[in-house]
């Protein structure tokens, strides 16, 4: 890979002209998704720069989703496809990437019976001191860390999902063919935060980086829906460069004078 000329005496930044020197050799193709770039300390010793500025170079260019960080490893160019998902539908995340032709995978993180948090226990509308079936998991696309997902379930429904391999195998089928429980409805609600240190490591984020909190409360199908009961209170941490939400918006009423 041929060496940028960076033009000192220009009022752009030096980290600015890397970035977009790094920009220009991904989208040309000079550098493919799944390549190492350059370490820190290559580009320094290549190119007489601060440790600092092409730290601010690779790290927009993380933030972007143009490149990301393994780890002990290195730094790899990025995939270019940004997952989409309606939050209107009830189409599961697995299956729309499965409709975009992504591959992806679930590892079991932990599955055990704890006793109820209490947020979570007012979710569920469980008694004080019940317990639950608590799942987390994470899910990968394309070989990249996409998001952390943890769900609680009653354990009075769901004990048999803890002789249960989960690995690669969607929860709401699970729960149809070990529990008998059919989920047809999900209340959904959307947030933002900073990743903590634990979810960036599993994540291979660069602190601070932000992530989608996505707050589910799964109800199970009956007759009469509002004599329906949540059986699944689960919350989703997503990398914010890996996925996007889509939303329509239809008029009600009569338009504004």
């Amino acid at each position: 890979m041929t060496e940028p000329t960076l033009d000192r005496a220009s009022v752009l930044p030096l980290y600015y002209q890397l970035k977009q020197w790094l920009a220009e050799k991904i989208d040309s193709g000079d550098l493919k998704a799944g390549d190492r770039v350059p370490t820190e300390q290559e580009l320094c010793s290549q190119m007489g720069l601060s440790r600092g500025t092409v730290r601010a170079a690779l790290s927009d260019l993380i933030s972007e989703g143009r490149l990301y960080m393994v780890r002990g490893r290195g730094t790899y160019v990025a995939h270019r496809t940004t997952q989409g998902w309606s939050l209107g539908s009830f189409v599961s995340i697995s299956d729309a990437l499965a409709q975009q032709g992504h591959t992806f995978e679930r590892r079991v993180l932990d599955l055990l019976t704890i006793a109820a948090p209490p947020a979570v226990a007012t979710a569920l509308r469980l008694g004080s001191g019940s317990q639950v079936i608590y799942l987390k998991r994470l899910w990968l696309t394309d070989g990249q860390p996409l998001m952390i997902a943890i769900s609680y379930l009653p354990e009075k429904l769901a004990a048999s999902l803890v002789r249960v391999d989960l690995n690669n195998r969607p929860l709401y089928h699970a729960l149809e063919q070990e529990c008998g429980i059919h989920i047809r409805r999900v209340a959904r609600t959307l947030g933002v935060r900073l990743a903590d240190e634990a979810e960036c490591v599993l994540l291979n984020l660069i602190p601070p980086a932000p992530v989608y909190l996505l707050d589910d409360l799964a109800y199970e199908a009956v007759e009469l829906p509002a004599e329906a009961h949540p059986v699944e209170c689960s919350q989703t941490i997503i990398r914010g460069d890996k996925q996007r939400f889509e939303i329509q918006s239809v008029q009600v009423g009569s338009s504004p004078d």
